[in-house]
């Protein structure tokens, strides 16, 4: 990606893999890619949506010059999309890690533009629900869990991402073209504070976010239309919103509504396997590696349920319910030890020192 100041406002330049151009609606990789929905992410390794041979041949940055259909985007200094042009590229892509990025110079547009963009989410009801992170991963014999480091340059490309998709549902609406949306009514209520247990409440307030055939608001993004189209080579749904993007460019007949909404069913049922998936699997790892290691180390009250009270334990991304000897605010931080683990029921217990 790249951004650059223009006038009174900003270009901004969203690169994603072409993979409509090799993956046509209807193809074997179609009806493959469609069959298994989404990448699934284990913390033993990957099992892609994909075959490996594409990815290496589509994956920006894995060659001297990429496919690529490219999102160009002017935005208003307050943020407002102004234009948005899409068309298939060739590009020179390199590879950067989040912290590589924060070490690269002349990105002081894309920073601004960044900020700009999420101060706008953020007036029209978006939710910043930054709770910890971990990575689960097992090499070997070796678990390793991995807390996620809350780079500034995560933002940088979150905005870039979620800006390239509304201008895709923008111009899908705007066209007629039949689209895969994504959707989210408002939360039942809004949680006032800044402090973990506020965000811990928010989250439980939320709605399911939805996948559609038909156009709505996404009300925790703050966005009025919004579409995922900027990893084609691991959702489905990315890809098929490529593929009527790419129709619409050539001149050619899309999938119609009716196909697009089949597609939409298949890919939320799976989508909710696959999610399920990786949560047994991240925790199954957790547990294990708890058995193996133990833990001792810090937890914030994020609430409280009668005489327990549920922790939050940001370094193995985990909550734990405990039993509270004495009152304890909210968000204060204490020291917890783990107990024992039930592997098949995926549970574990853990006690305050």
């Amino acid at each position: 990606m790249y951004a650059e100041r223009v006038g009174e406002g900003f270009r901004l330049l969203v690169h994603v893999a072409d993979v409509a151009a090799l993956v046509p609606p209807h193809s074997p990789l179609d009806e493959e890619a469609r069959r298994r929905g989404a990448n699934l992410y284990l913390p033993e390794g990957t099992m892609p949506m994909l075959p490996e041979e594409a990815t290496q041949i589509l994956g920006l940055g894995l060659r001297e010059v990429s496919p690529a259909l490219t999102f160009e985007l002017r935005v208003s200094e307050e943020g407002e999309l102004l234009e948005e042009r899409i068309y298939p590229s060739w590009v020179r892509a390199v590879r950067l890690t989040y912290r590589e990025a924060l070490e690269v110079e002349g990105l002081e547009a894309l920073k601004a533009l960044a900020e700009v963009l999420r101060r706008r989410r953020l007036a029209q009801g978006a939710l910043d629900l930054a709770l910890p992170e971990v990575k689960v991963r097992v090499e070997g014999e070796a678990i390793q869990i991995h807390p996620l480091p809350p780079y500034k340059s995560r933002v940088w490309v979150r905005e870039a991402m979620l800006l390239a998709g509304y201008a895709a549902a923008h111009l899908a609406l705007r066209e007629g073209l039949p689209f895969p949306f994504a959707t989210q009514e408002a939360p039942s209520r809004r949680v006032e504070g800044e402090g973990l247990s506020a965000l811990w409440e928010q989250r439980k307030a939320l709605k399911r976010a939805q996948l559609r055939a038909v156009p709505a608001p996404h009300k925790g993004l703050g966005l009025p239309l919004y579409a995922q189209v900027t990893s084609p080579l691991r959702r489905y749904l990315d890809l098929v919103a490529h593929q009527q993007l790419r129709a619409w460019l050539r001149g050619e007949k899309p999938l119609a509504q009716g196909e697009i909404l089949e597609r939409v069913g298949a890919a939320e049922a799976v989508a909710d396997l696959v999610r399920e998936a990786e949560r047994k699997s991240r925790l199954h790892w957790t547990l294990l590696y708890l058995q193996e290691k133990g833990y001792e180390g810090p937890g914030v009250l994020v609430e409280r349920r009668g005489g327990q009270g549920v922790f939050l334990l940001p370094e193995l991304g985990l909550s734990a319910q405990v039993i509270l000897p004495a009152p304890l605010a909210l968000d204060a931080e204490a020291r917890l030890r783990f107990l024992e683990a039930d592997i098949p029921g995926l549970e574990a217990r853990f006690a305050l020192l």
